[in-house]
């Protein structure tokens, strides 16, 4: 359930902050690669994807109710090899995606700030010099 959540809050980061850095390094990740890997893919990799399922149908077929007790009994292993990665980690990778988003986007808008007002300053300097003039 974590790691679905994780991936859904990647994309709606990724959908957000389209144009900084981090958004662009999420869209290389999560959708140009995967693209790229997929379209790599052969008719053989799906007959072979196929076969190696169908082989696994096969002897639990074949062994009956053992065939299965012994699948069965292999998947709290394969679930506990995947979740040894802690949560946490998770949370921490994603709370620093999100402040180089977040520090990005208030740098760009500081500078965006910063120009208009000394835009503003200089020409409220330069008229107010100029009424001094004349």
């Amino acid at each position: 359930m974590s790691v679905a959540l994780t991936v859904l809050l990647l994309w709606a980061f990724m959908s957000v902050s389209r144009d900084t850095p981090t958004g662009q390094l999420l869209r290389r990740w999560m959708v140009d690669l995967p693209a790229k890997a997929l379209n790599r893919l052969r008719r053989w990799h799906l007959m072979l994807g196929v076969g190696l399922i169908g082989l696994g149908c096969l002897l639990i077929w074949y062994g009956g109710n053992d065939g299965l007790r012994v699948a069965s009994m292999t998947l709290p292993d394969m679930f506990s090899w995947f979740t040894t990665i802690e949560v946490s980690t998770y949370f921490d990778v994603l709370t620093a995606l999100v402040a180089a988003s977040l520090l990005t986007k208030v740098r760009s808008t500081w500078v965006v700030i910063e120009t208009s007002l000394l835009r503003f300053w200089r020409r409220a300097r330069g008229s107010a010099s100029g009424s001094r003039r004349e």
